[in-house]
């Protein structure tokens, strides 16, 4: 009964926040930085290990990009 009134505190705490304005989340990568790190695997100079170091976008971010725009390479 207790946790069914926290639930329902909770749940209006949140509808609150969000009608603010409130972001529930974490934030994306900055674009402009994942675009950099696609540009630069486009010119095929450099690894996807390099371009994680040289940008901090991490492999995974990049291989989801990519994916998502459909620039992955047909075998």
């Amino acid at each position: 009964m207790e946790r069914n009134f926290i639930r329902e505190r909770t749940m209006a705490g949140k509808l609150r926040a969000r009608e603010h304005g409130v972001k529930f989340g974490r934030k994306g990568k900055n674009k402009d930085l994942v675009d950099h790190a696609i540009d630069l695997w486009k010119t095929g100079k450099y690894t996807i290990k390099q371009i994680e170091k040289k940008t901090t976008v991490t492999k995974s971010t990049l291989y989801r990009e990519i994916e998502k725009r459909g620039l992955m390479k047909e075998s």
